[in-house]
């Protein structure tokens, strides 16, 4: 299965049991994105470096011994996070008192973010059907092709992130009207 399909079904299945509010699930997928980055450069540190792994060592989301399935496992969760997640948690930010013309500005501008993250190139090159081992041999270099996708993936939810800070709550008015105007997303 491809990013591309794993995020068309976590849709289809999010179509299902849709959110009322996105603020809290948007600020959930944030936090995931940031968790994944942060194990991704504990490994790459640790692999570049020629540091050795404890078989029972924590690594925060998986045991040392399951870093590599769990890194190449990252891709697929990133696409369902995604379609499952932020993207309807975008759509449902009228529930947290955004007026609904904002939200489908947010959501298109959002759309259009989320095709060039996951279209069909994408997808092949980011749900490796190989081994990890070409990932480890990248980390050795100082490089991560993990990393950068969690990092362009962060640049793009940049917008989102700073825009969580100054949603209002349904009982507040528009100050984040201002903030969300003036917001510029580096791609």
């Amino acid at each position: 299965m491809t990013c591309h399909d794993i995020f068309n079904t976590a849709r289809t299945e999010r179509a299902k049991c849709p959110l009322t509010e996105g603020r809290y699930k948007l600020e959930e997928a944030l936090r995931a994105i940031e968790r994944w980055q942060d194990f991704v450069t504990t490994v790459a540190a640790r692999v570049r470096t020629g540091g050795k792994f404890g078989k029972a060592e924590n690594l925060g989301p998986c045991m040392a011994d399951e870093r590599g399935p769990y890194l190449k496992g990252i891709p697929a969760q990133l696409a369902r996070l995604i379609g499952y997640d932020i993207l309807p948690a975008i759509a449902a930010l009228e529930g947290d008192g955004v007026p609904k013309a904002e939200v489908q500005r947010l959501l298109s501008r959002a759309e259009t973010d989320v095709q060039r993250l996951i279209d069909a190139r994408e997808a092949v090159r980011l749900c490796p059907k190989g081994g990890i081992s070409r990932e480890y041999d990248a980390m050795c270099r100082g490089e991560s092709e993990l990393l950068a996708v969690l990092d362009t993936v962060d640049q793009v939810c940049k917008f989102w992130r700073v825009a969580v800070t100054v949603f209002p709550s349904s009982a507040q008015t528009q100050p984040w009207k201002k903030v969300i105007n003036g917001l510029q997303v580096q791609h």
